[in-house]
């Protein structure tokens, strides 16, 4: 509780304590998840209900399961008030970034990135659209310094650097600051901004790293992909975009990334797309 400012982490938390035994307690906590059930008389019923409504709507941020499916009498007890421990087992996957807008959705890790051998994507109409999504400065992961969402459709990303071996010298660790704003809408809209706090002039390589795999959201779900289809990509160097498409009989769908309203030279090459940026002391 101390690490989730969430008012639905100490929610669950206070739902699944022990020393939460009286209905009135109980019936509360319920409410703030799924409507009243006081009308119910039936504890087992509402901790059914709640588990699998809280696992539903929380799995993005943080993964609770309470395993009720086969009542034991221990259990049957508790939720008769005749005992006052309950063991369950309550799983919290680490902090991530959850946004939507109508029927488009993105779950990253706090870092703003998308794990390719984790749930996480961009999706819409039931196909994740985006798997993998990682960026680079000069070959090397940047670091999380904070990362918050600002509502359910935006967030942002503040990021720093390892220690660089640049083009003109060494950079030390924390020199430079990427900041990346993000919120979605009938796409996805991000916006990089770099600050160079190394008090000498830099020269680096921002490389952004995405993959595509149009897979439905009960592979995902599963973890289990059947190879199907066909995938392409194209990048056009006039229009600054990547466009990745895919094809199964009479199934398409398609993503393109579009590079806007930037100054520095942009390349595609080893499946990355290249920023190139040169900054002097101070400079964003």
């Amino acid at each position: 509780s101390q690490r989730f400012s969430s008012p639905s982490i100490h929610t669950l938390l206070r739902l699944a304590s022990p020393k939460s035994d009286s209905e009135g307690a109980q019936l509360t906590a319920t409410k703030i998840f799924w409507g009243s059930c006081a009308e119910t008389g039936n504890r087992s019923r509402v901790v059914k209900q709640g588990a699998a409504r809280c696992d539903l709507l929380h799995a993005d941020f943080f993964r609770a399961c309470f395993y009720t499916e086969g009542i034991s009498t221990q259990t049957a007890r508790f939720l008769a008030g005749e005992s006052k421990a309950m063991p369950i087992e309550i799983k919290v996957t680490p902090p991530g970034l959850t946004m939507s807008q109508g029927r488009t959705f993105t779950v990253t890790d706090a870092k703003g990135e998308i794990n390719p051998h984790s749930s996480q994507g961009v999706y819409l109409m039931d196909t994740r659209f985006v798997s993998s999504y990682t960026l680079y400065v000069n070959r090397q992961p940047w670091k999380l310094v904070n990362s918050s969402q600002i509502n359910f459709y935006s967030s942002r990303i503040y990021l720093t650097n390892p220690a660089l071996a640049a083009e003109d010298g060494d950079l030390a660790e924390n020199s430079l600051d990427l900041t990346i704003d993000r919120h979605v809408d009938e796409g996805i809209h991000e916006d990089f901004s770099v600050t160079n706090y190394s008090g000498k002039q830099v020269k680096i390589i921002l490389a952004l790293d995405i993959l595509c795999d149009f897979a439905d959201l009960f592979e995902v779900r599963a973890q289990r992909f059947v190879l199907r289809g066909k995938i392409n990509s194209r990048w056009n160097e006039q229009e600054r975009s990547l466009r990745t498409s895919y094809t199964n009989q009479d199934f398409h769908r398609a993503l393109i990334y579009q590079v806007s309203r930037t100054d520095v030279p942009i390349d595609y090459a080893n499946g990355r797309i290249l920023f190139e940026i040169e900054l002097e002391p101070g400079q964003e």
